[in-house]
């Protein structure tokens, strides 16, 4: 059936992966047998470095700074006071449930130490035990360190029964060792997520009963970075020829600028720069820069002494690459020709990443559709124009394709066609994708420009995998309105992968 084509755009996706489950879950069960007695009691609990005694701020409740350094991690203490009417040889454990910080994501580039979930959003992080202090550490501990250098850290049983008169007295429970402290130990990484950590003490018997009591401390924020440069040769510059030193994404490679995040909030790099001595003419200055992070936004432009915040904020522990470039306008009349100068580099902090939302390498994009004759030349002012949205690096494809000017009630296909030049044509990734993703010969295949029909497979360096969007009948994708008008959203799971090249077709059905 003879199609036309009446418009066309190039563009590149990803999509990732969901791994099916090739298992069957089976329910187990159990019921948890209480003999009796009273629930163990937590009467006060803190955090606090590991000295178990001091923090960050004179504020009420602990807040702890992070390291600020890549891959060192930050170790904290955990206490708590614990009784039991039963006695204390009732006691079976004391542990402590860590949460990480509520609706705050981790991102793609975070990596969970070892026993962390991983989870972020509020989810529980991991599970530490709390071992018993012998009766005088204990009582020096909290009645003498704490109570005396760090007054308001510990968060005491709502109750209101216990207090630092009630638990340090003479003849109180410590003392009397029918009360006992209780510490443990757990690491942070650099690159956990500053906020409120929340952290529930539960002290269990040995008939399953248990006393608990919540309190968070905050992981404070700490915006740092470190570069792998510390010059920046622009080289050979000619007059009003912008030129351009590129960065990669391997850090240590010290004439190829990068970046890398190492405290726990994102963060923008911000650049500032003098004028190398170029000066001004008529109060203008002679030399213009720009810079960005990574390769997917656009260069921005600063003028001497400008302090200019870069777009594309670094998320936890990201690498990223740093292009620079200058622009020099008038050379000054000088006996020289080496200009030397001074450029700094800076941090600011970015919102943290929210749970619900895209993460980092998830985002819509926007290309433009236009009109185009066979020789693949744009119909100017024809009025036949559309656009697509459409996701990269979701675990599926959608979006939605829009155009007007078309035929009116018309039938019309839209189809992903795969590249014919460059690295990807033939039967590469992309091609193979899509020529094999429709449920039959009318959906998908492979063309080659020699032949009006598909191939079911793919057995030539020229030839282009295609994907027709869901065939009705195995005819159309959609009719246009009664004005020639169309809003057509679209899902499918395409393979994970980077597609490159693909190009997207309207095409009228006859």
């Amino acid at each position: 059936m003879k199609k036309v084509i009446i418009f066309v755009t190039i563009f590149a996706l990803s999509v990732l992966s969901i791994t099916p489950a090739l298992a069957t879950t089976i329910s187990t069960g159990m019921t948890q047998v209480q003999a009796g007695g009273d629930a163990p009691i937590v009467k006060a609990k803190w955090e606090a470095n590991v000295d178990r005694y001091t923090d960050d701020s004179t504020d009420a409740g602990a807040q702890l700074m992070p390291p600020g350094v890549k891959d060192e991690d930050r170790p904290i203490a955990i206490c708590a006071i614990v009784t039991d009417t039963d006695g204390m040889g009732d006691i079976a454990g004391v542990y402590a449930d860590v949460f990480y910080p509520e609706n705050i994501a981790l991102g793609d580039s975070h990596t969970a130490l070892p026993n962390q979930s991983g989870a972020g959003c509020g989810e529980f992080m991991q599970q530490d035990q709390l071992f018993e202090l012998e009766k005088q550490a204990g009582w020096d501990l909290f009645c003498g360190q704490v109570r005396n250098n760090n007054y308001n850290l510990p968060t005491f049983n709502p109750s209101g029964l216990y207090d630092y008169d009630e638990i340090c007295a003479t003849d109180g429970e410590l003392l009397k060792l029918t009360a006992k402290v209780y510490c443990g130990q757990k690491d942070l990484s650099y690159e956990d997520p500053s906020g409120d950590y929340k952290v529930t003490v539960m002290a269990q018997d040995t008939n399953s009963l248990t006393g608990t009591l919540d309190n968070s401390f905050e992981y404070m924020a700490l915006t740092a970075f470190e570069a792998d440069f510390t010059s920046v040769n622009y080289g050979n510059v000619k007059l009003n020829i912008n030129k351009i030193v590129n960065g990669d994404l391997n850090f240590g490679t010290a004439d190829l600028p990068t970046v890398r995040n190492v405290g726990n909030t994102r963060m923008n790099l911000t650049v500032m720069q003098d004028d190398m001595g170029l000066g001004m003419t008529s109060g203008l200055y002679n030399v213009i820069y720009d810079a960005r992070v990574g390769s997917f936004v656009d260069h921005q432009n600063y003028l001497p002494y400008e302090t200019k915040t870069l777009d594309d904020a670094l998320d936890l522990s990201e690498t990223d690459e740093v292009d620079f470039s200058i622009l020099v306008k008038k050379f000054p009349t000088s006996d020289s020709t080496a200009w030397i100068g001074n450029m700094t580099l800076g941090a600011v902090m970015a919102d943290h990443l929210l749970c619900g939302e895209p993460g980092p390498g998830e985002e819509m994009r926007h290309i433009s559709l236009e009109n185009k004759n066979s020789s693949w030349e744009v119909l100017p002012d024809d009025e036949i124009f559309g656009d697509i949205d459409y996701s990269h690096n979701y675990n599926d494809f959608h979006g939605l394709v829009t155009g007007q000017g078309l035929v009116p009630n018309g039938y019309y296909q839209i189809t992903l066609n795969g590249p014919n030049t460059g690295t990807e044509m033939g039967c590469s990734f992309t091609n193979l994708s899509l020529g094999n993703f429709g449920s039959n010969a009318f959906e998908s295949g492979f063309w080659d420009s020699a032949s009006p029909d598909l191939s079911s497979t793919c057995t030539a360096d020229d030839e282009e995998g295609l994907y027709n969007m869901n065939l009705v009948g195995d005819h159309y994708t959609f009719q246009a309105d009664g004005s020639g008008d169309f809003s057509y959203p679209f899902t499918f799971a395409l393979p994970a992968g980077d597609y490159v090249g693909v190009k997207v077709l309207v095409k009228k059905m006859l």
